[in-house]
């Protein structure tokens, strides 16, 4: 503190304090070879208030008497309509939503739970369009295939280990039988 007592710094600090807490005007303090500085914050409100304080403070080596800075508030509000936070199931299609049905959602229906459009291969049976949906695990050779039927004889489609052969017909003259 360069042989000071440091009383100047405390009683700046107090009257920083004081200002800050709505004590009013804490006045300045001139001191050569100090600076002053001015910064802003602007806060918002959940009625949709704004306010800005400016503080403005000396730094630098403080005298022994005296305060350390000054507080003005200023104070604005403004009005404006809060944007609805998007939510899946509100029956209203958000940006990021494929479907919205509102409470006509589910995971067996055209619009999942999760706002998207039902789809064969999404892992969720949707009642009335797919016999079968087992997700990426959906093959041609498979018990489910990829356009969400259950795989069977006649139906175009070898299922490994299952089919020797399946040529679509029903047709026992030609090189695959119907067995």
């Amino acid at each position: 503190m360069g042989g000071r007592n440091g009383l100047g710094l405390e009683v700046g600090l107090w009257a920083l304090m004081l200002g800050a807490c709505g004590g009013g005007d804490a006045g300045t303090a001139s001191v050569p070879g100090t600076s002053t500085s001015t910064s802003s914050v602007t806060t918002s409100g959940t009625e949709g208030t704004t306010g800005a304080t400016t503080i403005e403070s000396t730094t630098g080596e403080l005298p022994t008497t005296g305060t350390a800075a000054s507080v003005t508030t200023d104070v604005a509000t403004t009005s404006g309509d809060i944007p609805p936070i998007p939510v899946c199931g509100d029956g209203v299609l958000d940006p990021d939503e494929g479907c919205d049905n509102g409470p006509a959602n589910a995971d067996d229906a055209d619009c999942t739970t999760q706002c998207q459009l039902a789809s064969c291969g999404d892992g969720l049976l949707q009642a009335g369009v797919e016999d079968c949906d087992d997700g990426p695990a959906n093959a041609d050779d498979d018990a489910c295939t990829l356009a969400c039927a259950v795989a069977g004889c006649g139906d175009g489609l070898v299922q490994t280990g299952v089919e020797d052969c399946d040529d679509g017909n029903a047709d026992d003259a030609d090189a695959c039988l119907n067995t």
